[in-house]
């Protein structure tokens, strides 16, 4: 195990050796010969882009790229770090406490993008994504705001003197009252045929596998081609993946997905949650990625579906006797297909499948 950490180690360093002032220098030097751009896809060896903006995939190929462009190595956030913690040693202010340290080592593990890529848009879709993923109002408006201290302080300090306004200044994560997750309802199923022919398959698909089987966003958002047997009709929700030990499970997909799923290029990736967000408010601006999960939840109830069948579904803990309903002999996911199928029928009439 030591080995394999180690392993992981040094490759995730070998990714990043780049911001080291000599290595970074010889890059410039290279780029004066070639472009940033091509240096940049050399040196990691990552030249996927998208079509649209034609950046690349792979974000740590891009922030190379955009360096060398500004020909200056951007601060990350344990840059932001070193630099608070110089900051309170100048002033002779007394250490950040260990659990400072711990929470602040959290969120920045947890945080989907560098100081370098932090935009309003980036800090709203992570948002997103901690909400769909279960966590309080409270525990998000403290991730944000550890990171968003971090900025602000450094701003003052001069080290991010190019920056003229802190992202998260324009990101609403205070904690007020929990808002309520609206439930999806048979008008907005029907609206939803209507705007699916419209959608790429990067959030079709997405879209269609939280309505018929009540995923989280982020547990599609993470799937891998591995994650699919098509041969099965199934979903994995993989351990490390998933929003706790009970979120881990196999789940039936339904034909219309698994025909989309055939062909989708999956090293592209998904959409993002804020842009399928944006899509369904189109619809309705009640409707979110949530409002679907919700939705199965109450669809199932009036189809008379077991309510252990559904949570299994969900992902939701069951009691040792619901697993043994459920599963009997281990985790099927056929058994889930049979129970939900005929709310899966009333799904396929409404979006017109």
């Amino acid at each position: 195990m030591a080995e394999l950490e180690a392993a992981h180690k040094a490759r995730d360093e070998g990714k990043t050796r780049w911001r080291d002032a000599e290595e970074f220098s010889s890059l410039l030097e290279l780029s004066d010969v070639l472009d940033p751009q091509t240096t940049a896809e050399q040196y990691t060896g990552k030249r996927a882009q998208d079509d649209g903006s034609g950046a690349f995939l792979d974000k740590n190929t891009e922030a190379l790229a955009q360096a060398l462009l500004k020909r200056e190595v951007p601060a990350t956030w344990n840059d932001l770090i070193r630099e608070v913690e110089r900051i309170r040693r100048r002033k002779n202010l007394s250490p950040f406490s260990a659990s400072w340290h711990r929470n602040v080592g959290i969120a920045i593990k947890q945080c989907p993008f560098e100081l370098a890529e932090a935009t309003p848009e980036a800090i709203r879709e992570w948002i997103d994504q901690m909400q769909d993923s279960g966590l309080t109002v409270l525990t998000i408006n403290s991730k944000c705001s550890l990171l968003s201290g971090l900025v602000a302080k450094c701003m003052k300090s001069g080290l991010l003197r190019g920056l003229t306004m802190n992202p998260f200044d324009a990101a609403d994560y205070s904690a007020g009252e929990a808002n309520h997750i609206y439930t999806a309802i048979e008008r907005d199923y029907r609206d939803l045929s209507l705007l699916l022919p419209k959608l790429l398959n990067r959030q079709l698909i997405p879209v269609l596998i939280q309505v018929y089987c009540g995923t989280r966003i982020s547990e599609v958002r993470n799937r891998k081609r591995e994650d699919f047997d098509l041969e099965l009709g199934t979903m994995q929700v993989a351990v490390g993946t998933a929003k706790n030990k009970s979120s881990v499970r196999t789940i039936p997909l339904p034909p219309k997905v698994l025909e989309l799923l055939k062909q989708f290029p999956f090293e592209k990736g998904w959409g993002t949650a804020s842009q399928i967000n944006i899509r369904l408010k189109s619809i309705n601006p009640e409707l979110t990625t949530h409002s679907f999960r919700h939705g199965l939840t109450d669809l199932g109830r009036r189809n008379q579906v077991d309510p252990a069948h559904i949570e299994a579904l969900l992902g939701h803990r069951l009691s040792i006797s619901q697993m043994s309903n459920v599963y009997r002999q281990g985790y099927d996911p056929e058994v889930l297909r049979k129970a939900i199928s005929s709310t899966w029928k009333k799904i396929d009439a409404w979006l017109h499948i």
